[in-house]
């Protein structure tokens, strides 16, 4: 479950990420009803195997470290909020669609390993849980 340490400018890039994720979400957006969903194509459940819910817990612990320790690091005299599981969560919608050194680098950073149906049901174990 350990990956390789990336350097600290991922790590800051990726606060940088989680700091515009946060702007844009406080952008008003014009009321625009969406279409419903169309499930198109066929649903399979997904199952846990060796990757279980807590694992997740886990990576997600070690996320926050990290993102806090960063903050820390960069605004030592700073009273600052930030909550890492949602710093976590928001990144972690984007790893399923990231490949090859992105894909690795949200990996890395999140604590997770690749992307694979294990893990979206250790993750929906967790957020069940």
């Amino acid at each position: 479950m350990d990956a390789p340490r990336r350097t600290s400018g991922l790590r800051a890039g990726a606060v940088g990420v989680v700091a515009a994720l946060a702007l844009a979400a406080c952008a008003s957006a014009p009321e625009v009803a969406a279409p419903p969903a169309v499930q198109r194509g066929q649903t399979l459940p997904v199952e846990l195997g060796d990757l279980t819910a807590r694992d997740v817990g886990r990576a997600h612990t070690a996320f926050g470290l990290d993102l806090l320790h960063l903050l820390c690091a960069q605004a030592p005299d700073e009273n600052t909020t930030v909550s890492p599981t949602s710093a976590a969560l928001a990144l972690g919608l984007l790893h399923p669609a990231a490949r090859g050194t992105t894909a690795e680098t949200f990996g890395d950073l999140l604590h997770l390993p690749a992307w694979s149906p294990e893990l979206a049901a250790a993750l929906q174990a967790h957020d069940a849980g």
